[in-house]
């Protein structure tokens, strides 16, 4: 009987023990799976942090869950843009487009085109919603940067000067320009692309190590461009700076040379059109140049944008600096005594962000 008893007594000790076990073994219930709300929440701060793969991935979890949610498709198409993922970008903004047909969301559409490319497709896309100003600054700027990548200068430039026109600039954070092109294996603009700068200029041309390298054309507001070769993000090697007339009323004459005075750039203190042709060393005039007028052609030598002297005094004409110099006539196959009203001896001309100076 004894030895029953403890058999048993033994039994439902080990059966006690088990069951123990087994509670403490339980598994923890599982968590529930992030929200959409979470999810964008989360993509927002990846893609505001530069970390656009991981900002795609959580987008992508979203629109699986919701595939009509506007947030999660508009931003996956601006990460897949800051990738250089252009196609994609396109796909995706062009159904974010028809969730919502925002004036913002239609510049991130024309901008995914013009960065992937599709330059007509971004042309045709901004005119209609340009409607000559009824469509506002943005679709202006993306018709606008659609024709200067198609190298389309006059219609630039009419584009510039038209007064329904007012360019729009939103670059990325920490950045002078909004870049519209291809990226390096390093994140770095690279290839042909399509920018404008703080101040309205624009640049479409070839990228190399995120800076301006190559063939390129810089557009100012007025109208003024310079074409030519780029390095180290400013003009090296052959250019031209070509000088448009924003003056309808001009009437342009021959100006006489050899013993009359050619006045040269200037026609009663206003810019005369021309183009300035010659060679260029970090963005300034550097060695002879070539100007050339409707009627005129001439030469002058110019040593890292201080154009040179003949060794003839200045003069003073009321508040303004006159400097004379000999210039050469190709025209007229003669030496043509000439003056530019440059302000001061120390004055620097060359292509920078603020013009021809």
């Amino acid at each position: 009987m004894k030895k029953a008893v403890t058999i048993l007594l033994i039994s439902l000790m080990l059966f006690t023990s088990g069951c123990a076990v087994m509670t403490a073994a339980a598994p923890e219930p599982t968590p529930a799976p992030p929200t959409v709300e979470e999810l964008l929440a989360d993509a927002l701060k990846y893609y505001n942090a530069g970390n656009y793969e991981e900002a795609i991935l959580l987008y992508e979890a979203a629109i699986e869950i919701e595939p009509r949610n506007f947030d999660a498709t508009v931003g996956l198409g601006k990460a897949y843009r800051s990738t250089g993922n252009n196609g994609q970008a396109v796909e995706a903004l062009k159904a974010a487009y028809e969730l919502n047909d925002s004036p913002d969301v239609a510049f991130e559409l024309g901008c995914a085109y013009i960065a992937n490319g599709q330059y007509a497709d971004a042309e045709n896309f901004a005119s209609e919603l340009w409607k000559d100003g009824e469509g506002g600054h943005k679709a202006g700027t993306l018709l606008l940067l659609s024709l200067a990548a198609q190298g389309k200068i006059e219609d630039v430039i009419e584009m510039l000067q038209n007064e329904n026109f007012n360019p729009f600039l939103s670059p990325g954070k920490g950045s002078d320009f909004l870049y519209m092109g291809g990226y390096d294996e390093n994140g770095e603009c690279s290839g042909y692309g399509v920018s404008i700068y703080w101040g309205g200029y624009i640049y479409a041309g070839e990228y190399r190590d995120g800076v301006r390298s190559g063939q390129g054309t810089w557009y100012y507001q007025e109208g003024n461009y310079f074409i030519g070769k780029w390095a180290n993000d400013k003009p090296n090697g052959y250019g031209e700076y070509h000088v448009i007339d924003t003056n309808e009323d001009r009437e342009f004459r021959t100006l006489p040379c050899g013993n009359g005075m050619y006045h040269l750039g200037f026609d009663g203190g206003e810019v005369l059109p021309a183009t300035h042709s010659g060679n260029y060393t970090d963005g300034y005039e550097n060695g002879e140049m070539t100007v050339s007028y409707e009627d005129h052609v001439a030469s002058y030598v110019s040593k890292m944008g201080i154009r040179q002297l003949t060794g003839k005094e200045h003069i003073y004409e009321g508040f303004s600096r006159t400097w004379y110099y000999y210039a050469i006539c190709k025209k007229h196959k003669g030496r043509c005594e000439g003056k530019w009203d440059i302000g001061d001896r120390d004055l620097h001309w060359g292509v920078t962000p603020w013009g021809m100076h």
